[in-house]
């Protein structure tokens, strides 16, 4: 979908959008068309009991006086409700008009709200559009469906130069948000650790992000046993993605230069390893949506200029059976220096983390660290697919974290941590048993826990409910995306520079 904003209307469109406030309220555009169609509007909003509603919807086919095949109305709701979420609704409904009527040019009359510009309104819109429009067809081979997309939205408003200015940083979100998505969906004979560590390296290239890839013989030297044990047992080889952006290297005011960091589960495929899933495995490529969340948030970051500094590592293997496969009952070291008795190999993500987390602490001194996990099936069984799981080690920091999560309709639900969790999670034979307690999540989330440094502020998003819904939903970039952006960015933002880490080599071939 190609999106425009203009001051004038096209002059072939196949539906005209105009709005209306609650109380049936009609806005001046759509007052200007109602008198040029002959009051085919007002007939229309009183025959169906139209109420200006958010969400509700007339259509006019073939409106007197108007070449367009279609004349929609569309309800903005109450002006003191319409906020970031509604907008992005409403935008959302813009694409059902395509879809609907297979239409392939629509016109949408913005006019200001009390409070609002219609310039920043159409921005919110037309996310929202990008973002319902999304759909993966790489592997459809049916030519209708892979054909280029004609489909062409124009904003109609009184300053289209500030509208398209302001929809520039939320394109770099929609971006983030469709990347991390196509990541998701790709099959798992097409995307593996070598293969989406590869991804990376061409995704970042000549961007204001530099990225290292760490192969098996860099992680053994690091002592990493924990992630290379997950991995033993595939003929896929592990990797660790790092990819790092300095935003506020050259800011006036950035005092503390610590970046915020960002770790992500990249299980590309889990069959359970030796503790093998029941069910033969299906979705589980989507175990990898944190690494896929946190990718998507740095080409979300990087991508409007964001002023913060922000690191991010993904830890990348497929957790396979096999003769070499890890066994419950092993101890690995992880590169802690802590042994873990492994209980259960489907319990394979946590142990990928803790390694990832001890060399984002070890390597950068982050300020904070947020992961993202599709870890335990218990955080769907608790919040269903409604809201992320959070567990952390400060208030503070959920704060924000909620905060961002509300303003970006990407819910969190704060769950206990520690304590007797914990406790549960010990072991005869080792430091530590990866798994314990009755408590699934918490328990999971304790393990993590024990490897957070200091007094350093952290928190584990579990997003095995959110992470997927008829395709992978590229939950957590925008939220991630929010939390930088109101709590970690200087007043001045640096205009990013185009550079390639020259650690970003393919290791695959």
């Amino acid at each position: 979908m190609k999106v425009k904003f203009s001051s004038t209307q096209s002059k072939k469109r196949d539906a005209i959008v105009v709005t209306s406030l609650d109380s049936t309220t009609l806005q001046k555009a759509a007052i200007t068309v109602d008198a040029k169609t002959a009051g085919a509007l007002t007939r229309a909003v009183k025959a169906t009991g139209f109420t200006g509603q958010a969400g509700q919807t007339v259509d006019i086919p073939g409106p007197a006086n108007e070449d367009a095949k279609h004349l929609v109305v569309t309800g903005l709701g109450a002006p003191k409700s319409l906020d970031q979420k509604r907008l992005l609704g409403i935008g959302k409904s813009f694409t059902k008009i395509f879809n609907k009527y297979g239409v392939k040019k629509v016109d949408v009359a913005l006019d200001a709200v009390k409070g609002q510009k219609s310039a920043d309104m159409a921005a919110q819109m037309a996310l929202g559009s990008v973002l319902s429009s999304y759909s993966f067809t790489k592997y459809k081979t049916a030519p209708s469906v892979n054909k280029k997309d004609e489909r062409v939205l124009n904003f109609v408003v009184d300053n289209p130069k500030a509208a398209a200015k302001a929809f520039k940083k939320l394109n770099a979100v929609a971006e983030g948000v469709a990347l991390s998505r196509d990541l998701g969906n790709e099959p798992p004979n097409a995307l593996y650790p070598e293969t989406l560590a590869d991804r990376i390296v061409d995704e970042f290239k000549n961007t204001a992000v530099s990225v290292k890839v760490l192969d098996e013989a860099e992680m053994k030297k690091l002592g990493m046993g924990a992630l290379l044990g997950v991995g033993q047992g595939s003929e896929r080889r592990s990797r660790l993605v790092v990819m790092e952006y300095n935003g506020a290297s050259d800011a006036e005011n950035a005092k503390d230069k610590r970046p915020v960091a960002m770790v992500g589960k990249g299980i590309t495929f889990d069959s359970g390893g030796i503790s093998l899933k029941a069910g033969g495995g299906r979705g589980m490529k989507y175990d990898m949506c944190g690494a896929a969340a946190v990718i998507g948030a740095m080409k979300s970051i990087s991508g409007r200029g964001s002023s913060a500094n922000v690191v991010a590592v993904v830890a990348l293997a497929e957790n396979m059976p096999s003769g070499s496969a890890q066994r419950p009952d092993d101890v690995v070291t992880s590169m802690s220096g802590r042994t873990v008795e492994i209980v259960n190999t489907d319990a394979e993500g946590r142990l990928v983390l803790i390694d990832a987390l001890t060399y984002i602490q070890r390597k950068y001194d982050p300020k904070v660290i947020v992961d993202l996990a599709t870890l335990t099936g218990a955080i769907i069984s608790a919040l269903g697919d409604e809201h992320a799981g959070l567990f952390s080690n400060s208030d503070k920091l959920s704060k924000k974290l909620i905060d961002a999560g509300h303003q970006t309709d990407e819910k969190l639900w704060r769950m206990p941590v520690g304590g007797a969790y914990g406790a549960a999670l010990g072991s005869d034979t080792a430091d530590l048993s990866h798994v314990g307690g009755r408590a699934g999540s918490s328990s999971a989330a304790s393990f993590l826990h024990a490897f957070i440094e200091g007094d350093r502020e952290w928190a584990h998003l579990d997003i095995a409910g959110t992470a997927s819904k008829f395709g992978a939903t590229g939950y957590g970039v925008r939220l991630l995306d929010c939390f930088v952006a109101q709590n970690y960015e200087t007043a001045k933002a640096q205009k990013p520079t185009m550079k390639r880490s020259v650690s970003a080599k393919k290791l695959s071939k």
